[in-house]
């Protein structure tokens, strides 16, 4: 039962990110190109001649209208441009995230832990800085035209002049990509030391509790790996800030380096005229804005390429990890009511990465559960319980064998369609944020009014009715009664439960097992729950036992009785119901 991964793997360059979201980007970049190359020009050659005290041979009476039209144009093409990267940048944005997300809702559960939550927040972060590029290449993109018509101009005035000065530039231009190379490497670094920090902090937030038991492990997890991790990381990053500070500034004051050159070294090489020397100083105090630009927005191009480098390495995880739904081909499943749920022959395994080979094996697995049952499962840790509620929950497919639901096959393609008939609870259950199953959660709603007094919990939640929602501030036994209302709300016929009762006290785990699941049973519901509390194994109809991957069914009678306990699958004293 498994499900063909997608071959087509998407790379993202910066220009396939900016066609994607709009086609006419590139035309539009070469109107904009072509607008600042006339402006460019223009406004070079009328600034160079009235320096000069000289008058243009055109428009003569009206050069300061020739100014002025060159200057209004400028400006409008830019704020058309400036706005539509504006819009261009967001839309990327979202259109990047929404992708992101959609592969991964997408993905199958074994295949997103092998990924990590990590590498996706990781992956999000790396999309928050691409944002930024469309508006930086815009900018960069008009630098750069702004300093090809000034070498042009140059050229035009003198040929010779403009070769030296140029060559001066590329010079310069060499040493700064040379000492950029170090930034990046850099920046690479401590994204990597980034991830890492992340991790740790994790296992710090998550792991409290485990932290706060050994001061062995509190001291190494703080001194040898968050403090040493910062440590480097501050290194790191200020040689990089201070690698790029350098370059900026070297950039920066390249010119006055160029403007000495014109004054001092030309004249001593080649016979200038002073309006030749003079309009090559105007021309590269006019160019000085633009590299100076250039040079800010390097960092930002080193960050870009490094987060475009992770995104696409993201992507590969995917296109090799990430088994994606065929959400294009609609499953038609039996709408009749839950009658039997048959599995013939599951069986599971897992790979050691390194060794490759099986580091644990499920035996194949036959059995049936019928309507109107409570099963149990027990077993060790490491027995394959665990394992085995994953499968038959759809969140694992099994290596060999069927599962039936009724006598519908549940292939692959099926597989979300099953998942929508149950309803389960797992024993690190999430409690959403919003309520995005859509539950009336309001207090004229009797039906959760009722399920409210029944968890006994009528006096403890609080009721956003704005929002539809309930706060979870509770403890772990009263948030896993908040999971089981909103699994009973959702009126499935089959439930699956992992360890639901280990957090309650004592009290409500015994109204657990002895009212609530008399009272699922009686609707028809079928409950397959894993549990450890073998002083209520009797309020099962049958007892599954897993050790060492293999599957035993304990009949019936060698359940067991236990005197302090009714058996509530016999009694007919229970008389609440929801």
């Amino acid at each position: 039962m498994k499900m063909q991964t997608n071959s087509v793997i998407e790379k993202y360059t910066f220009g396939s990110l900016l066609r994607s979201k709009s086609k006419w980007f590139i035309p539009l970049l070469g109107l904009l190109g072509l607008a600042n190359a006339v402006w460019a020009i223009g406004l070079l050659y009328l600034i160079n001649t009235k320096a000069l005290g000289q008058s243009l041979p055109f428009l003569d009476a009206y050069d300061w209208l020739f100014y002025t039209v060159l200057t209004v144009v400028s400006f409008v093409t830019s704020l058309f441009f400036q706005s539509y990267m504006i819009q261009l940048t967001f839309g990327l944005g979202k259109e990047m995230v929404v992708t992101l997300l959609d592969k991964v809702r997408q993905a199958e559960y074994l295949s997103f832990l092998r990924l990590g939550e990590e590498k996706v927040r990781t992956a999000l972060e790396d999309i928050t800085v691409l944002e930024a590029s469309p508006g930086i290449i815009l900018d960069s993109f008009n630098a750069v035209v702004m300093i090809l018509m000034g070498i042009v101009y140059l050229f035009l005035i003198d040929v010779m002049g403009a070769t030296i000065l140029v060559v001066l530039l590329m010079v310069i231009l060499t040493i700064y990509i040379q000492r950029n190379k170090k930034v990046e490497q850099d920046i690479r670094s401590f994204r990597m030391l980034n991830d890492t920090y992340m991790r740790n902090v994790d296992d710090l937030l998550k792991g409290f509790r485990e932290v706060k038991m050994k001061t062995t492990r509190s001291n190494a997890l703080f001194f040898d790996f968050l403090v040493k991790n910062r440590e480097e990381y501050q290194q790191i990053r200020t040689r990089a800030f201070l690698r790029d500070m350098g370059n900026r500034l070297a950039g920066n004051y390249s010119f006055y380096l160029a403007i000495g050159v014109l004054l001092f070294v030309l004249p001593l090489l080649i016979q200038l005229p002073v309006e030749v020397r003079t309009n090559f100083i105007v021309t590269v105090l006019f160019v000085m804005a633009p590299i100076a630009l250039l040079t800010s927005f390097i960092s930002s191009f080193l960050r870009f390429k490094v987060a475009l480098e992770r995104l696409n390495s993201f992507n590969q995880n995917i296109a090799d990890s990430l088994i994606e739904m065929k959400a294009e081909k609609t499953i038609t499943f039996p709408l009749e009511s839950f009658e039997s749920l048959r599995l013939e022959a599951i069986s599971y395994h897992y790979l050691n990465p390194f060794k490759e080979e099986i580091s644990f094996r499920l035996d194949p697995v036959n059995i049936t559960f019928h309507k109107g049952e409570v099963i149990f499962i027990s077993g060790g840790n490491g027995s394959g319980k665990t394992t085995f509620m994953n499968m038959i929950t759809g969140l694992l497919s099994p290596k060999s064998g069927a599962i039936y639901f009724n006598d519908f096959l549940i292939t692959p393609e099926a597989m979300q369609a099953y998942r929508n008939r149950l309803s389960s609870i797992f024993t690190d259950h999430h409690l959403f944020s919003e309520n995005y199953d859509g539950h009336d959660l309001n207090s004229d709603n009797d039906e959760f009014v009722a399920l409210l007094e029944r968890m006994e919990l009528r006096d403890t939640i609080r009721l956003n009715m704005d929002t539809n929602s309930i706060s979870h501030d509770l403890s772990k036994g009263q948030q896993k009664r908040i999971a089981l209302i909103y699994a009973l709300l959702e009126d499935e016929d089959l439930l699956f439960f992992d360890e639901w009762a280990a957090e309650q006290d004592p009290e409500f785990r015994r109204t657990f097992y002895t009212k609530v699941l008399p009272d699922l049973k009686e609707k028809g519901k079928t409950i397959i729950a894993i549990t450890h509390d073998d002083a209520y194994f009797e309020c099962a109809d049958r007892l599954l036992r897993f050790e060492y991957g293999k599957l035993t069914e304990i009949s019936a009678p060698s359940l067991g009785t236990n005197s302090s306990q009714p058996s509530p699958l016999k009694t007919n004293s229970i008389q609440e119901s929801f």
